[in-house]
Protein backbone atom coordinates (compact mmCIF):
# COMPACT_ATOMS: atom_id res chain seq x y z
CA UNK A 1 0.00 0.00 0.00
CA UNK A 2 0.84 3.50 -0.10
CA UNK A 3 -0.64 6.46 2.10
CA UNK A 4 -0.72 9.71 2.07
CA UNK A 5 -2.87 11.75 5.02
CA UNK A 6 -2.68 15.34 6.03
CA UNK A 7 -4.69 14.95 9.00
CA UNK A 8 -5.51 11.69 11.87
CA UNK A 9 -9.08 13.23 11.46
CA UNK A 10 -9.84 12.35 7.69
CA UNK A 11 -11.81 9.12 7.41
CA UNK A 12 -9.82 8.08 5.01
CA UNK A 13 -6.82 7.49 7.55
CA UNK A 14 -9.63 5.74 9.75
CA UNK A 15 -10.25 3.25 6.87
CA UNK A 16 -6.60 2.55 6.71
CA UNK A 17 -5.76 1.56 10.22
CA UNK A 18 -9.08 -0.42 9.84
CA UNK A 19 -7.53 -2.33 6.77
CA UNK A 20 -3.78 -2.63 8.28
CA UNK A 21 -5.72 -4.08 11.36
CA UNK A 22 -7.66 -6.66 9.51
CA UNK A 23 -5.03 -7.48 7.43
CA UNK A 24 -2.76 -8.42 10.12
CA UNK A 25 -5.22 -10.36 11.87
CA UNK A 26 -5.37 -12.41 9.59
CA UNK A 27 -1.58 -12.76 9.07
CA UNK A 28 -0.53 -11.06 6.17
CA UNK A 29 2.11 -9.25 5.79
CA UNK A 30 1.77 -5.78 5.06
CA UNK A 31 3.87 -3.14 3.45
CA UNK A 32 3.10 0.66 3.58
CA UNK A 33 4.94 3.29 1.68
CA UNK A 34 3.60 6.39 3.69
CA UNK A 35 4.26 10.25 2.24
CA UNK A 36 1.98 11.95 5.23
CA UNK A 37 3.66 15.13 6.14
CA UNK A 38 2.67 14.19 10.19
CA UNK A 39 5.21 11.48 11.77
CA UNK A 40 2.86 10.17 13.76
CA UNK A 41 0.36 8.58 10.84
CA UNK A 42 3.17 6.39 10.40
CA UNK A 43 4.15 5.76 13.67
CA UNK A 44 0.42 4.82 14.02
CA UNK A 45 0.42 1.97 11.05
CA UNK A 46 3.59 0.68 12.77
CA UNK A 47 1.74 0.54 15.90
CA UNK A 48 -0.78 -1.81 14.52
CA UNK A 49 1.51 -3.85 12.59
CA UNK A 50 2.74 -2.55 9.79
CA UNK A 51 6.40 -2.29 8.15
CA UNK A 52 6.20 1.34 6.84
CA UNK A 53 8.90 3.05 4.54
CA UNK A 54 9.01 6.85 4.70
CA UNK A 55 8.85 8.13 1.30
CA UNK A 56 10.12 11.71 -0.08
CA UNK A 57 8.72 10.61 -3.53
CA UNK A 58 7.60 13.82 -5.78
CA UNK A 59 4.99 11.96 -7.03
CA UNK A 60 1.74 9.33 -6.50
CA UNK A 61 3.87 6.97 -9.46
CA UNK A 62 7.23 7.37 -7.68
CA UNK A 63 6.33 6.44 -4.61
CA UNK A 64 4.11 3.16 -5.88
CA UNK A 65 7.77 2.50 -8.10
CA UNK A 66 9.31 2.87 -4.75
CA UNK A 67 7.07 0.10 -3.08
CA UNK A 68 6.93 -2.06 -5.85
CA UNK A 69 11.15 -2.13 -6.09
CA UNK A 70 10.85 -3.17 -2.01
CA UNK A 71 9.04 -6.14 -2.95
CA UNK A 72 11.29 -7.14 -5.88
CA UNK A 73 14.44 -6.77 -3.35
CA UNK A 74 12.53 -8.28 -0.25
CA UNK A 75 10.08 -11.06 -1.17
CA UNK A 76 10.40 -14.39 -3.67
CA UNK A 77 9.43 -14.80 -6.84
CA UNK A 78 6.92 -17.49 -5.60
CA UNK A 79 5.53 -14.99 -3.22
CA UNK A 80 1.50 -13.30 -3.60
CA UNK A 81 1.47 -10.08 -3.70
CA UNK A 82 -1.77 -7.58 -3.85
CA UNK A 83 -1.82 -3.57 -4.43
CA UNK A 84 -4.35 -1.99 -2.96
CA UNK A 85 -5.54 1.27 -1.66
CA UNK A 86 -5.18 1.28 2.32
CA UNK A 87 -8.83 2.42 2.52
CA UNK A 88 -10.25 -0.16 0.77
CA UNK A 89 -11.05 -2.13 4.22
CA UNK A 90 -13.56 -4.89 2.89
CA UNK A 91 -10.99 -5.93 0.31
CA UNK A 92 -8.79 -7.90 3.19
CA UNK A 93 -11.59 -10.58 3.17
CA UNK A 94 -11.43 -11.25 -0.44
CA UNK A 95 -7.73 -11.73 -0.58
CA UNK A 96 -8.09 -15.23 -0.77
CA UNK A 97 -10.63 -15.35 -3.63
CA UNK A 98 -8.46 -12.87 -5.52
CA UNK A 99 -4.73 -14.51 -5.28
CA UNK A 100 -6.66 -18.41 -5.87
CA UNK A 101 -5.70 -18.31 -9.91
CA UNK A 102 -1.76 -16.86 -9.63
CA UNK A 103 -1.54 -19.97 -6.82
CA UNK A 104 -3.32 -22.16 -8.42
CA UNK A 105 -0.49 -21.49 -11.61
CA UNK A 106 -3.60 -20.33 -14.01
CA UNK A 107 -2.81 -16.62 -14.12
CA UNK A 108 0.46 -13.84 -13.19
CA UNK A 109 -1.82 -11.11 -12.20
CA UNK A 110 -4.87 -10.81 -10.94
CA UNK A 111 -7.23 -7.53 -11.38
CA UNK A 112 -10.65 -8.02 -9.42
CA UNK A 113 -13.43 -7.29 -11.37
CA UNK A 114 -16.83 -5.45 -9.07
CA UNK A 115 -20.29 -7.28 -9.76
CA UNK A 116 -23.73 -5.19 -10.29
CA UNK A 117 -23.47 -5.77 -6.10
CA UNK A 118 -20.81 -4.07 -5.84
CA UNK A 119 -21.36 -0.91 -7.93
CA UNK A 120 -24.30 -0.51 -5.66
CA UNK A 121 -22.51 0.23 -2.83
CA UNK A 122 -20.55 3.02 -5.14
CA UNK A 123 -21.97 6.79 -4.93
CA UNK A 124 -23.88 6.97 -8.12
CA UNK A 125 -21.44 9.44 -9.85
CA UNK A 126 -18.10 7.65 -9.62
CA UNK A 127 -20.30 4.46 -10.90
CA UNK A 128 -20.81 6.48 -14.00
CA UNK A 129 -17.23 7.75 -14.65
CA UNK A 130 -16.07 4.31 -14.09
CA UNK A 131 -18.08 2.10 -16.07
CA UNK A 132 -17.65 4.80 -18.79
CA UNK A 133 -13.79 4.61 -18.17
CA UNK A 134 -14.01 0.39 -19.04
CA UNK A 135 -15.76 1.38 -21.68
CA UNK A 136 -13.82 3.11 -23.08
CA UNK A 137 -10.52 0.98 -22.39
CA UNK A 138 -12.73 -1.88 -24.41
CA UNK A 139 -13.06 0.67 -27.06
CA UNK A 140 -9.31 1.64 -27.60
CA UNK A 141 -7.48 -2.07 -26.97
CA UNK A 142 -10.62 -4.45 -27.84
CA UNK A 143 -9.62 -5.98 -24.29
CA UNK A 144 -12.84 -6.82 -22.74
CA UNK A 145 -14.17 -8.05 -18.99
CA UNK A 146 -11.68 -5.90 -17.00
CA UNK A 147 -12.56 -3.24 -14.18
CA UNK A 148 -9.43 -0.88 -15.13
CA UNK A 149 -10.32 1.72 -12.83
CA UNK A 150 -11.15 -0.61 -9.67
CA UNK A 151 -7.52 -0.47 -8.84
CA UNK A 152 -6.13 -3.56 -6.65
CA UNK A 153 -4.30 -5.94 -8.22
CA UNK A 154 -2.58 -8.76 -7.20
CA UNK A 155 0.84 -10.25 -8.85
CA UNK A 156 2.81 -13.10 -8.26
CA UNK A 157 6.16 -11.43 -7.10
CA UNK A 158 7.92 -12.50 -10.39
CA UNK A 159 5.84 -10.00 -12.13
CA UNK A 160 6.66 -6.45 -9.58
CA UNK A 161 9.46 -5.76 -11.63
CA UNK A 162 6.14 -4.49 -14.49
CA UNK A 163 5.09 -2.40 -11.74
CA UNK A 164 8.40 -1.10 -10.14
CA UNK A 165 10.08 -0.13 -13.70
CA UNK A 166 6.52 1.49 -15.18
CA UNK A 167 5.86 5.19 -15.49
CA UNK A 168 2.60 6.17 -17.09
CA UNK A 169 3.62 9.53 -18.82
CA UNK A 170 5.10 7.32 -21.46
CA UNK A 171 0.99 6.98 -22.53
CA UNK A 172 0.81 10.92 -21.96
CA UNK A 173 -1.19 9.79 -18.41
CA UNK A 174 -0.26 11.62 -14.87
CA UNK A 175 2.49 9.55 -12.96
CA UNK A 176 -0.21 8.28 -10.57
CA UNK A 177 -1.64 4.92 -11.83
CA UNK A 178 0.92 2.73 -12.04
CA UNK A 179 -0.85 -0.21 -11.34
CA UNK A 180 -3.44 -0.05 -14.06
CA UNK A 181 -0.34 1.05 -16.65
CA UNK A 182 1.90 -1.70 -15.43
CA UNK A 183 -1.02 -4.56 -15.76
CA UNK A 184 -1.52 -3.11 -19.63
CA UNK A 185 2.25 -3.46 -20.38
CA UNK A 186 1.71 -6.91 -19.18
CA UNK A 187 -0.61 -8.00 -20.88
CA UNK A 188 0.44 -6.47 -24.31
CA UNK A 189 3.89 -8.70 -23.17
CA UNK A 190 1.65 -11.92 -23.27
CA UNK A 191 1.37 -12.43 -19.36
CA UNK A 192 -1.53 -14.29 -18.25
CA UNK A 193 -3.86 -11.73 -16.67
CA UNK A 194 -7.13 -12.39 -15.68
CA UNK A 195 -10.16 -10.95 -13.71
CA UNK A 196 -12.45 -12.53 -11.11
CA UNK A 197 -15.41 -10.97 -9.86
CA UNK A 198 -15.73 -9.38 -6.32
CA UNK A 199 -18.69 -8.36 -4.11
CA UNK A 200 -16.45 -6.00 -2.76
CA UNK A 201 -18.34 -3.68 -0.74
CA UNK A 202 -17.30 0.88 -0.62
CA UNK A 203 -17.08 1.93 2.56
CA UNK A 204 -20.22 3.72 3.86
CA UNK A 205 -18.88 6.65 5.54
CA UNK A 206 -16.72 8.04 2.70
CA UNK A 207 -19.68 7.41 0.28
CA UNK A 208 -21.54 9.52 2.59
CA UNK A 209 -18.74 11.80 2.95
CA UNK A 210 -18.22 11.94 -0.95
CA UNK A 211 -22.24 12.25 -1.84
CA UNK A 212 -22.35 15.25 0.79
CA UNK A 213 -19.73 17.81 1.41
CA UNK A 214 -17.02 16.55 -1.11
CA UNK A 215 -19.52 15.91 -3.64
CA UNK A 216 -18.99 18.77 -6.35
CA UNK A 217 -15.24 18.06 -5.92
CA UNK A 218 -15.63 14.20 -6.54
CA UNK A 219 -18.16 14.67 -9.58
CA UNK A 220 -15.09 17.05 -11.34
CA UNK A 221 -12.50 13.99 -10.48
CA UNK A 222 -14.08 11.57 -11.76
CA UNK A 223 -15.28 13.37 -14.97
CA UNK A 224 -11.65 14.45 -15.63
CA UNK A 225 -10.81 10.93 -14.74
CA UNK A 226 -12.49 9.86 -17.34
CA UNK A 227 -11.01 11.93 -19.81
CA UNK A 228 -7.52 11.69 -19.33
CA UNK A 229 -7.91 7.54 -18.71
CA UNK A 230 -9.29 7.75 -22.64
CA UNK A 231 -7.14 9.44 -23.86
CA UNK A 232 -4.15 7.66 -22.10
CA UNK A 233 -5.47 4.04 -23.39
CA UNK A 234 -5.61 5.25 -26.78
CA UNK A 235 -1.87 6.30 -26.61
CA UNK A 236 -1.31 3.08 -24.88
CA UNK A 237 -3.01 1.46 -27.44
CA UNK A 238 -0.75 2.81 -30.37
CA UNK A 239 2.66 2.06 -28.07
CA UNK A 240 2.09 -1.21 -27.79
CA UNK A 241 0.65 -1.75 -31.16
CA UNK A 242 -3.20 -2.89 -29.97
CA UNK A 243 -3.98 -0.95 -33.54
Amino acid sequence: MTSLYKSQEAIRYHLACQTIGNAIALGYDVLIVDKSPNPEISRSFRRIGADVHNSSAKTFGEQKRELFGICVDRFNESDVLVAMEPEKVDLVRLIPSIIAPIEQGQADIVMPKRTEESWSSYPDFQVTAEKETNAAFSQATGKKGFDIPFGAVALSCKMAQYFAACNPTQFDALDKHVQIYASIIAIANGHRVISVPVNFFYPATQKREEETTLRKDMITLRKTRVQQHSYSFRVAAKVLKWQ
